[in-house]
């Protein structure tokens, strides 16, 4: 998450591959690359905290947090604790659990989204449907909506289902034509996980990704739980030079962008990836 200027970094999030295959890595010469170069990008830019981990096949080969999570009470950022809100990184994990439940032929990728939504449908703007590859493609052809997109209020979250049908944006162009990237059209992708799987979205990612991967420092659920609250790294915004602590921004529409996560997680999420769906014995997908 980058912000220009006025407002303190929040975050720096490399899941770095050397290379796909054998490679000699000299880890204390990674070592002191990142321990020279970070502290240099921290203060050119402001930054109150950064979190590296970086992956080589199927493993971990460098993680660590540099500055705090919290300026105030000294907390410094910890890869394996230290949630940080990704943003659209979550999109990525909608994407799995589409592709788990066309392996399980629950979906199909061609299908017309319209089939798994229901009595409420997408409107037939034009002659050729949206389907489930023009959301992962970001071609379904709507028109792009932000305003609302964010609050700080947990009583203003909506349900999926009203970020869906409350205010659905136009089709504007035939699907599959030009790419555009789609909040809207993540979080229908995401709606129809929890038609198709029949659970809410963020207990399918919980039962299907997070677990079985060992992601036990993250979640999609929005405010965070009691016990991660203090794990949160707290964003700044910089006022008059000086940091002053933001409260906890909610997505409306989670799939999107609600997840809050670890480095060392999402390093396990990216090496399940990199490993043909399968990490520690465990498998998220099929290698085809």
């Amino acid at each position: 998450m980058f912000y220009i200027k006025k407002r303190i970094y929040l975050f720096l999030l490399i899941l770095f591959i050397p290379h796909l295959y054998s490679i000699d890595l000299d880890n204390q010469e990674i070592i002191d690359f990142f321990n020279e170069q970070i502290p240099k990008i921290m203060e050119e830019n402001t930054l109150s905290g950064v979190v590296i981990s970086i992956v080589n096949k199927d493993e971990i080969i460098f993680s660590k947090g540099y500055g705090f999570a919290d300026i105030e009470n000294h907390i410094i950022v910890d890869p394996d604790k230290t949630l940080f809100r990704a943003g659209s990184i979550s999109k990525l994990f909608i994407w799995t659990a589409i592709m788990q439940l066309a392996e399980q032929g629950k979906i199909n990728l061609n299908e017309n989204v319209n089939t798994y939504l229901g009595e409420n449908k997408i409107p037939d703007t034009f002659a050729d449907p949206i389907t489930i590859k023009h959301l992962m493609s970001h071609t379904p052809g709507f028109e792009d909506l932000v305003i609302g997109l964010f609050t700080k209020d947990e009583l203003e979250l909506k349900t999926l289902y009203d970020v869906i049908y409350e205010n659905m944006p136009k089709r504007i162009r035939p699907s599959g034509e030009e790419i555009s990237y789609s909040n809207y059209g993540a979080n229908l992708a995401g709606f129809i996980v929890e038609n198709v799987s029949a659970i809410s979205f963020e207990q399918y990612i919980e039962n299907n990704i997070f677990i079985p991967l060992k992601m036990y420092n993250s979640t999609f659920i929005q405010p965070l739980s009691r016990h991660m609250q203090d794990d949160l790294a707290i964003g700044y915004m910089l006022i008059d030079n000086e940091p002053v602590k933001q409260d906890f921004e909610i997505c409306q529409g989670t799939p999107a962008g609600g997840i809050s996560t670890t480095a060392n997680d999402m390093a396990r999420f990216l090496m399940a990836h990199l490993n043909s769906g399968i990490l520690d014995g465990n498998k998220i997908l099929n290698p085809e």
